[in-house]
């Protein structure tokens, strides 16, 4: 299986696409950092009903 960003490296992306990725990333963690833990959670899974005929 191939990723396009397989090829992608230090070598080959220039410094300045690395630092805007970089970027991009600690501001995501930037952002989940300021959630609370309850809004990250998975809400608790409800069972299905069975249709009554």
């Amino acid at each position: 299986m191939y990723f396009h960003t397989d090829g992608e490296t230090p070598e080959t992306v220039p410094w300045t696409g690395l630092e805007a990725a970089t970027r991009a990333y600690a501001r995501i963690v930037d952002g989940v950092n300021g959630l609370d833990l309850k809004d990250l959670q998975r809400p608790p899974e409800v069972e299905p009903r069975t249709l009554q005929r």
